[in-house]
């Protein structure tokens, strides 16, 4: 899938996509660019969804200790209350790409997100 990413992986076997979280330096914590490259693999996603190509998304930890350990505290840490309200939003449980815009999805849905209880 293009374009290349940093801070995840994304593939596409048959029906099934996945995406890898890919900062296990950092437990996978989402920091700017994260939720960045989500967003864009989300979009590209989406058009596969529409077309048919796909019918199912698994999204991953990866190899690292954790799923996610949530928001990168030492990036926010740089920013003003203002900013630090913005980059939080998009991780909103209501919030795109946290919900994989599953409206946007259908009729493909997460099939599984992988995480240690």
């Amino acid at each position: 899938m293009e374009p290349p990413y940093e801070t995840i992986r994304v593939s596409q076997q048959g029906y099934i996509a996945s995406i890898v979280l890919h900062r296990p330096d950092k437990l996978n914590a989402i920091n700017q660019q994260m939720i960045l490259e989500l967003t864009a693999a989300v979009n590209e996603l989406c058009v596969a969804a529409s077309s048919g190509s796909l019918r199912a998304v698994v999204v991953t930890g990866g190899t690292g200790r954790a799923f996610a350990a949530g928001a990168d505290i030492g990036e926010m840490a740089a920013m003003n209350v203002t900013e630090a309200g913005r980059f939080s939003e998009p991780m909103s449980p209501s919030q795109p790409p946290t919900n994989l815009r599953a409206a946007r999805l259908r009729p493909c849905l997460p099939a599984t997100i992988n995480a240690r209880a």
